[in-house]
């Protein structure tokens, strides 16, 4: 199925079916096709973007924790650090958008998934001077999705509402509220449990009345072939319904102004949100002026050299001994001939990969490899995912920070028989 096309927005008056055009038939063939090609680069995109995005965080983290610094400077690296975890934050969003889904179901925020469909598009929301509220119950608990799919959704429908406003040339406004609904307050239907219902409505000029019937209809849009495919909105309704819900259209007062509710089912037993404990305290490190206790030596195998650089300084000022390995051959020399305590290592590298290191290390070592994590700037890659669950393996997303790392390689070393 083609990704939906968030550009299309409301409907032509044109009764023929915009299916019949050979023209833009081919042109959708051509998107699809295209949308096909990005998809497959997204892996190796989102890897080189989080290495980048890793060596600039390890160096605020360095900043930032250096007493030496005058405080004014460690300030700004604070705001650094930020900044590119937002940046990470909207790019984890795009990519995921653009990307191969799991096809896999988890339960997933609605507020968390509201927030970062707005933040992606923030700039429009600034360029076209509308502003946007939201209103999220209390009681809504995480929702079984698949959660790629459902951002699609929600990314179609707020551009929808974007886009209609932006005909008008004036300031508008976008209300997305969601609530629990029981089923007796669902059109009077006592079947079937709770949803969670989410409309979001726009002051735009609203869809005729002649035209309504055929919102939902594949390759109906009002732009030229060039532009909208017209499958944003079918394509979210398949989505819906594939998730045991569905979407709908309501027409606001005198046909000014539109709301289109989605609504998901609530599975059984589903509780609302709650804080999740903090992690266990990881055992306390050696420190570097602790003449007593032997530092224990972490193995640290990554083909960036920003990354083995940040590495092996907040773990020799965390009391650990770094042994920096540019390439799988060398690293394997050093588990032979003087095993570390642990190993950090990156998935993706060039010549021997994350994963062909770890097999060896297993066959050379296999108490050591069950003291190893992989660092990743691709912690969706399925072949990751399936090897790491199968073996146990932590997988250390990147960019990650100080605090992150020195925790994991204190659980790893404690783990040491």
């Amino acid at each position: 199925m083609p990704g939906p096309d968030a550009a299309s927005t409301r409907l032509s008056s044109d009764p023929a079916d915009a299916s019949d055009d050979p023209a833009r038939l081919s042109l959708h063939l051509v998107d699809a096709q295209k949308l096909e090609a990005v998809g497959r680069l997204v892996p190796g995109l989102r890897h080189e973007f989080n290495n980048q995005l890793a060596a600039i965080l390890a160096v605020s983290n360095l900043f930032q924790t250096d007493p030496s610094l005058p405080p004014e400077l460690r300030q700004h690296a604070d705001g650094l650090a930020e900044e590119v975890r937002e940046i990470n934050r909207l790019l984890k969003g795009l990519l995921d958008l653009v990307g191969p889904g799991s096809g896999e179901r988890e339960p997933a925020s609605l507020a968390e998934i509201v927030s970062g469909v707005l933040k992606l598009q923030a700039y429009d929301f600034r360029q076209g001077r509308i502003e946007a509220t939201v209103e999220i119950a209390d009681d809504i608990p995480p929702i079984p999705m698949n959660r790629a799919q459902i951002e699609q959704v929600l990314i179609n429908l707020t551009l929808n509402a974007t886009r209609a406003i932006q005909t008008r040339s004036e300031r508008g406004a976008v209300r997305i509220v969601a609530v629990r609904v029981p089923p007796t307050d669902r059109d009077g239907s006592a079947g079937g449990g709770d949803v969670v219902r989410l409309s979001i409505t726009d002051d735009g000029p609203g869809v005729p009345d002649e035209l309504r019937s055929r919102l939902f209809s594949p390759y109906v849009t009002t732009k030229s072939p060039s532009t909208g495919s017209g499958l944003g909105l079918a394509v979210s309704r398949a989505i819906a319904v594939e998730h045991g819900g569905d979407i709908r259209y309501e027409p606001g007062p005198s046909g000014v102004g539109s709301t289109f509710v989605l609504e998901l089912p609530v599975k059984a037993g589903s509780a609302p949100p709650r804080a999740e404990p903090s992690d266990t305290a990881a055992p306390d490190n050696p420190r570097p002026d602790s003449p007593v206790l032997t530092r224990p030596r972490i193995l640290i195998l990554d083909d960036e050299t920003s990354i083995r650089d940040f590495l092996a300084r907040i773990l020799q000022r965390n009391g650990f001994e770094p042994v920096v390995a540019v390439d799988g051959a060398s690293a394997l020399e050093i588990v032979r001939t003087d095993p570390p305590a642990a190993i950090l290592c990156d998935h993706r590298m060039a010549g021997m990969s994350g994963v062909a290191f770890h097999e060896a290390v297993e066959a050379l070592n296999p108490g050591l490899a069950r003291r190893f994590a992989f660092m990743s700037g691709d912690v969706l890659n399925p072949e990751l995912q399936d090897f790491a669950t199968a073996r146990e393996i932590v997988v250390l997303a990147k960019p990650f920070d100080i605090e992150t790392v020195t925790r994991l390689v204190g659980r790893l070393v404690a783990a040491t028989a």
